[in-house]
C-alpha cells in the first residue's frame, strides 16, 4: 500500500569558488555550479537526474541555490526506496565538502512535507 510523504533537498552556496586556495582545502575552490553538477551525476545514476533543478541566483551576496525535488513515490514503494538511497548518497557527498573544522561553504536541508500523517520536519541539515 504505502502513504504519501515528500522529501526534498535544498542546497545553497557561493557562485564563485575561492581561487588559489585548493592547496589549503580542496573544497575552497568549489562553486555551487560544480556541486550542482556532481549532485546531478549522483541523481542521474539512479535515473532521477530530472529531479535536480537549475541554479537559482540570489539577489545579493554571490550565492545560488538548487533543489533536488521529491521522487513522488509512496513510502514502501521501490521508487521511494531508490529515492532514499539517492538522497543518502547526495547528503554523504555534501557532508564530504565540509571543512576540517566542521564548517561548510555549502548549506543544505533535507525536508519532509506533505505527509499523510501531518509530520512535516527537517530531516538532515548542514549545521
Amino acid at each position: 500500500m504505502g502513504y504519501i510523504v515528500q522529501h526534498a533537498i535544498i542546497i545553497n552556496g557561493p557562485v564563485r569558488g575561492v581561487e588559489n586556495m585548493s592547496d589549503i582545502d580542496p573544497n575552497l575552490g568549489k562553486c555551487i555550479g560544480e556541486v550542482r553538477n556532481q549532485v546531478y551525476r549522483i541523481a542521474d545514476s539512479y535515473q532521477f537526474g530530472s529531479l535536480v533543478s537549475a541554479l537559482v541566483p540570489s539577489i545579493t551576496n554571490g550565492e545560488a541555490s538548487f533543489l533536488v525535488a521529491p521522487d513522488g513515490s509512496k513510502e514502501g514503494w521501490k521508487t521511494s526506496e531508490t529515492g532514499d538511497k539517492m538522497r543518502d548518497e547526495i547528503i554523504a557527498y555534501l557532508e564530504s565538502l565540509k571543512y576540517s573544522d566542521g564548517g561548510a561553504s555549502f548549506a543544505y536541508a533535507e525536508i519532509q512535507f506533505d505527509d499523510d500523517y501531518g509530520d512535516q520536519k527537517i530531516l538532515r541539515h548542514s549545521r
